[in-house]
């Protein structure tokens, strides 16, 4: 009798923990704030404050885009300086006074928080990670471009992080749907 209650609440606990994953929301949302827990030492900057500074000269900003080339290639914002993942920040290093406002994105926030975090080991003190990444950027309806040509597509990442994006931007995620 033990055992078949132990296994019960096993059973039980279990299909708990499996409706909770599942009902628990996917969206961008959820992951920004995930992306500021796991990661509270990063400063975060919101999109509009970013559109601000964007469109500010005197703000001296520079963007880092740390996703990987193919993502990069498809599509970027504007003025955007592709910075390989995981690459050595010497390169940046050398480059950029340690006081300069830098800016990193990726697709949702994961890739440039860490590299926010790696600037900032390094000595960089006014480091950003764009709040909901490129993928709030288009969701919002701002310019991406290619090859300083505007477009209206984006690489999805993959098929999971392709459906945080809005149907007209993304339609293979999302066939048949529309915004």
């Amino acid at each position: 009798m033990i055992k078949l209650k132990s296994i019960s609440a096993i059973f039980f606990f279990g299909t708990v923990m499996c409706l909770t994953s599942i009902l628990s929301a996917f969206d961008l949302e959820s992951e920004v704030i995930h992306i500021k827990k796991k990661y509270p030492a990063v400063k975060h900057v919101t999109q509009k404050d970013f559109l601000k500074w964007k469109n500010n000269p005197s703000s001296n900003i520079t963007i880092f885009d740390v996703r990987e080339k193919k993502e990069y290639d498809i599509s970027h914002i504007e003025n955007a300086i592709y910075l390989r993942p995981n690459s050595s920040i010497n390169k940046v290093s050398k480059s950029l006074n340690k006081n300069q406002k830098i800016i990193v994105y990726c697709s949702v926030g994961y890739r440039s928080a860490e590299m926010a975090k790696q600037l900032m080991r390094v000595g960089f003190t006014n480091v950003y990670n764009l709040e909901g990444a490129l993928f709030e950027w288009a969701n919002s309806g701002n310019h991406l471009y290619r090859n300083e040509k505007k477009v209206s597509t984006i690489h999805p990442y993959n098929k999971k992080w392709g459906t945080l994006l809005n149907a007209d931007i993304n339609k293979e995620y999302h066939p048949g749907k529309t915004k």
